[in-house]
């Protein structure tokens, strides 16, 4: 039998992660100085964004749906401003609309980053170029480079050092959890054979963990969805085998809850029962060779051992003397047993699953009937994107009027504040984008008064370099197994980088 190898602990998993995340920062700021780019902070965030998808997989759709929305961006801003800038008021109102269209894209779309990609971009480039239209080119390339070199830096970090496949991680956790579950199974087959066993110790031990690998389960099934469309198909196979590994270990935790093994029955059973027991755990042992060579499960002895233990039980429950001076302890006994006949069935569906995941031939999704709906207009989802375009536009004309340091960054903030908060916090949407914007000023202030303390060191190439990889690796021990981009503790660390990176302007 092929062996499960030993799990990565957490803490080790947490560094290693952290280490990519800074050894991509750091390499992304080099190369992007090294071409001359211009906003090297554009090439962090994306460092900052594609690093929070972990697996490899999900890093490279992240990265083409990145990429993707902000061509589109670009080139709409680019084509707004060149033609239609002379005229205020029709060139808002197309930015209105185009911004609108986006947002409410980015709320319900299967492709929801890209749109959003689409809507910044757009508004990052018309606030660049509000003041200099000739500029248009030049800044919607910047941007559009930044991007490409923060994707290609951390797609190859990503990639070559200790790479995460979501597939690879849930094949090995499920063989992990067979491989307890057979720890178990033994178990109950030594507690027919002595008196004495801390079987239900050992129970709560293999409860306790076991619901936090299911909960990491559906966290792999939700990553190895984006990882790749073969995966994403198979989804319904697997959620059927995270099913029937969860029902397997209900069976055995009830069965240390209530153990029957100096029954009567169980002893004059003990040796088709044993034999049952072995065969679910000779089971449980070849579907775990399965998932480590992805191949197809060998035939064990689970049929013949639950017809001779169906055989046995049904002669126990038929014997005349039993039915007149036992019948309560032979039911008792007979619901104990029929638990691991269940056991058995659920481990037949298990088998069912493998073998079409790894049956060769050619695999046949489920078509989901829900797939090919029209398209239905969500009320509330335009009124938030009607909102979010209102307030983008007012920080457009509000930076036409006063010209604001840093202005190229107010319609996007604005525009932000509006659409994140309604995914990340709790209460009503205009509450949520107060108290965003609330904590991320308390946040950038602090973040501010660093650095004004730092600037003189950040100034040294040297020093500079060591702010910047610890703040990538910073970001790296917040962003792991964090299901959110936005939070306040990760806002602190981003804007760090992003004003260590505006001051230490260097050239290699």
């Amino acid at each position: 039998m092929a062996e499960v190898s030993a799990p990565t602990p957490i803490r080790w998993l947490r560094l290693q992660y952290a280490l990519k995340f800074a050894v991509a920062g750091v390499l992304t700021l080099y190369c992007a100085s090294w071409l001359r780019l211009d906003s090297l902070s554009w090439s962090i965030s994306t460092v900052a964004v594609l690093m929070v998808a972990q697996y490899v997989g999900a890093m490279a759709e992240k990265a083409f749906f990145r990429l993707l929305g902000t061509v589109i961006g670009a080139l709409l801003g680019i084509s707004l401003a060149g033609n239609f800038l002379g005229n205020g008021p029709l060139f808002l109102t197309l930015v209105f609309l185009c911004v609108t269209f986006l947002s409410y894209m980015a709320y319900g779309n299967r492709a929801p980053y890209a749109f959003l990609l689409s809507g910044l971009t757009l508004l990052l480039v018309i606030s660049g170029i509000l003041f200099a239209p000739e500029k248009a080119w030049q800044t919607g390339i910047s941007r559009a480079l930044n991007i490409i070199v923060g994707i290609i830096v951390t797609l190859f970090v990503n990639t070559l050092l200790w790479p995460r496949h979501a597939r690879l991680e849930f094949h090995r956790l499920v063989a992990k959890m067979l491989s307890r579950a057979e720890r178990a199974l033994r178990d109950v087959e030594q507690s027919f054979h002595m008196q004495e066993s801390n079987l239900r110790q050992i129970m709560g031990e293999i409860e306790a963990s076991h619901l936090k690998d299911i909960e990491l389960l559906q966290t792999l099934l939700r990553y190895g969805a984006r990882e790749s469309s073969a995966f994403a198909a198979r989804i319904p196979t697997y959620q059927i085998i995270v099913d029937r590994v969860n029902r397997l270990y209900s069976i055995l935790i009830a069965a240390a809850q209530a153990p029957h093994a100096n029954s009567v029955f169980a002893q004059r059973m003990k040796r088709e029962l044993c034999h049952l027991l072995f065969a679910i755990e000779q089971e449980c042992a070849l579907f775990r060779e399965s998932l480590i060579l992805d191949s197809v499960p060998q035939i064990g002895a689970l049929e013949a051992a639950c017809e001779a233990f169906k055989h046995r039980l049904e002669i126990l429950r038929t014997a005349e003397v039993h039915l007149k001076n036992e019948c309560g302890e032979i039911a008792s006994f007979a619901g104990f047993a029929m638990g691991f006949l269940e056991a058995a069935d659920h481990l037949r569906v298990f088998r069912q699953q493998l073998v079409r995941l790894f049956g060769g031939s050619r695999y046949q999704p489920e078509i989901l009937e829900e797939k090919q709906r029209g398209f239905t207009l969500n009320l509330n989802h335009l009124i938030s994107a009607l909102r979010a375009s209102l307030t983008a536009i007012l920080a457009l004309i509000f930076c036409d009027w006063f010209h604001p340091p840093g202005f190229t960054l107010i319609p996007e903030a604005a525009w932000l504040f509006i659409m994140l908060p309604r995914n990340y916090f709790q209460g009503h949407e205009n509450q949520k984008a107060i108290f965003y914007t609330f904590c991320i000023t308390l946040i950038g202030l602090p973040v501010l008064v660093l650095l004004t303390f730092l600037a003189p060191w950040i100034a040294n190439y040297f020093y500079a370099n060591i702010f910047l990889f610890v703040s990538f690796f910073l970001l790296g021990i917040i962003y792991f197994e964090h299901v959110g981009l936005f939070t306040q503790r990760m806002y602190a660390v981003t804007l760090a980088v992003a004003g260590a990176v505006n001051l230490c302007q260097y050239w290699p």
